[in-house]
């Protein structure tokens, strides 16, 4: 699953279709392969709008078409430019936080997948990262997590402490996250003023689709996300897409 969510119009589409886009360089108007891994192919599209909704999509955006190259057995080759920009996944995050020094472990909440922590003077910063979002929290105390086996037990009710979500966030989470990681390693705003800006909550649960889904393109959501697989295909938050365009509830 991405952070962002590329909006992509196919020659033969008079409609658009939400797509995986793990590159944050990539802009509306951009014309891009899609893989489409369940019926094995790769289509050119156009790029017309990118969101920040973290949408479990199945097709994704590999790269433009000024990046790809045939191979000699007919194969689609994509060689990224130098500009171009990964910081879209829970695995780009976690490796640049990692890359920084921080340490990170799975937790004993079933509502973070990953804690990700470093120690300064005084204080402990933690990031943590949820299936549609991430939390941070800044303690005034050095020291590490208590662990419970492998898995760290976070103490999110001791500091100053927030909710983000992916869905209609101002800005990319992850780059966010890694901004308040060289906010509190520089030991920059110890009286806390540098760091309001990390604890405006951004985004919202999902949306839940409204009551009339064919009017609201639900069905090419549903072909866009399932690959046309014919079993229901999850949205988010609970929410699952039938073929027809209608939905449902866990």
């Amino acid at each position: 699953m991405s952070v962002l969510i590329a909006f992509v119009r196919f020659k033969t589409s008079e409609r658009s279709y939400p797509v995986n886009c793990h590159r944050t360089d990539l802009a509306p108007g951009d014309v891009v392969y899609v893989e489409m891994p369940q019926q094995r192919v790769f289509k050119l599209a156009t790029i017309e709008r990118v969101e920040f909704q973290g949408w479990p999509c199945v097709n994704t955006i590999v790269g433009r078409r000024d990046e790809a190259t045939r191979a000699e057995r007919g194969g689609l080759r994509i060689y990224p430019g130098p500009n171009a920009r990964f910081a879209t996944t829970a695995d780009d995050l976690r490796r640049q936080l990692s890359a920084r020094g921080w340490k990170g472990a799975p937790t004993v909440s079933t509502t973070f997948r990953l804690a990700l922590w470093s120690l300064g003077e005084g204080r402990t910063a933690f990031v943590m990262i949820r299936a549609r979002g991430l939390n941070l929290l800044l303690r005034d105390v050095a020291e590490p997590p208590v662990f419970v086996g492998r898995k760290a037990s976070i103490p999110v009710r001791e500091g100053r402490f927030v909710s983000h979500w992916y869905n209609g966030a101002r800005e990319n989470l992850h780059d966010l996250a890694l901004e308040f990681a060289k906010t509190f390693e520089t030991g920059a705003g110890r009286d806390g003023a540098a760091f309001d800006r990390f604890f405006v909550p951004q985004g919202g649960r999902p949306r839940r689709p409204p009551r009339s889904p064919r009017e609201d393109g639900l069905e090419d959501i549903y072909a866009a996300i399932s690959g046309g697989s014919g079993a229901p295909a999850y949205l988010g938050d609970g929410l699952w897409v039938h073929p027809d365009g209608s939905w449902s509830e866990d």
